[in-house]
């Protein structure tokens, strides 16, 4: 069994020394060396932010890496550990990690954060969980997630199932579902498409960790409707949910986070570490990567959902219909429907 590869600048916090210590054995530090090779490798990625949220030395060894070779993580395996002195900064620098290594070919695991905070403050209910003290559950976190690093093996499905998710009304003149529409003409998978509708997805109520898992339990919810009885169903079933998603204002639109938001008691009922997300995003101007970010943020780094490599394509356009006249519309649609066809197979 290989050792991971661990990318971390010169100097960390005593927090994390002592946290990675126990799990050297099986970790390898490659001194942010410009010719390592991360392509068929497993990758822990150590950062540890500054005043403003920044970890320079990390972040510039990764630019270097994209100028050298933009496929540099290709059929990689990745993990994250994040530390930040104040509660900031955390999920920001991993959601931009995560897009920067899964853009050059990575697979990213469901769940591949560890967030660590100066004094430990963000694992009190962790530590109260596990019944250890809070430099015991930083120790437990980091060798749980080597362990799921080195154990972690690709698996081939027969016969996966893709559950497309939207929220477009005007599906005759939306850019974004043009644009799926124009993929869905090169899948040879077996695809279903639910549309999210107005007013009949209400967002989470925010009930109680004990409440939310007595309606796990079955196989409901406190609102019921359509999201108990047609879309928690479809995602429990499907192996992957291919994410349609117009910008609106820089982020995801209120029907899909709704939907987002209501997937905890799915999460409560069980790990969603084996369903695969794509996405379609469109931007009039700019933006597509702040709602990815967003997509990577809720589901990924959340709720545990895996990022094939390269999960997501984006375009801009404004004006309705304008999507068709890009030159590269069919090739972009064809190559990312292909990309799906043969991603869709593996967990």
């Amino acid at each position: 069994m290989g050792k991971i590869k661990l990318i971390k600048g010169k100097e960390i916090s005593k927090e994390l020394y002592v946290a990675i210590k126990e799990s050297s054995q099986y970790v390898e530090d490659v001194k942010l060396n410009i010719n390592e090779n991360y392509k068929n490798s497993k990758v822990l990625i150590l950062l540890q932010v500054n005043e403003i949220g920044m970890d320079f030395e990390v972040m510039n060894y990764l630019y270097e890496l994209y100028k050298k070779d933009n496929e540099s993580f290709n059929n990689s395996c990745v993990g994250l550990i994040v530390y930040s002195e104040s509660s900031l900064y955390t999920k920001k620098v991993a959601k931009e990690v995560v897009f920067i290594a899964n853009s050059m070919g990575a697979t990213i695991i469901g769940q591949p954060l560890i967030e660590v905070i100066g004094g430990l403050e963000n694992l009190k209910k962790w530590s109260k969980y596990l019944k250890l003290t809070k430099p015991e559950t930083i120790k437990y976190l980091v060798n749980k997630l080597v362990d799921r690093l080195l154990s972690y093996e690709k698996k081939y499905i027969e016969k996966p199932k893709l559950l497309v998710l939207h929220a477009n009304s005007n599906t005759e003149i939306s850019n974004t579902h043009l644009l799926w529409k124009e993929v869905s003409e090169h899948l040879n998978i077996d695809y279903s498409v639910i549309h999210v509708e107005d007013g009949t997805v209400l967002d989470c109520r925010g009930c109680s960790f004990k409440t939310c898992i007595y309606y796990a339990e079955k196989n409901s919810c406190f609102y019921g409707g359509v999201m108990v009885k047609e879309i928690l169903p479809a995602i429990e079933e499907a192996d992957a949910i291919l994410w349609l998603l117009p910008n609106y204002n820089d982020a995801i639109s209120a029907k899909l986070m709704a939907v987002i938001n209501r997937l905890t008691v799915l999460y409560r009922k069980h790990p969603l570490l084996d369903k695969n997300i794509f996405a379609i995003a469109v931007s009039g101007n700019s933006g597509s990567d702040s709602v990815i970010r967003q997509l990577i943020g809720a589901l990924n780094i959340n709720k545990g959902f895996r990022l094939p490599p390269k999960f997501y394509i984006h375009a801009i356009a404004n004006d309705a219909r304008e999507i068709l006249n890009c030159p590269d519309f069919e090739m972009l649609a064809k190559q990312f429907a292909l990309h799906i066809n043969e991603e869709s197979h593996w967990i």
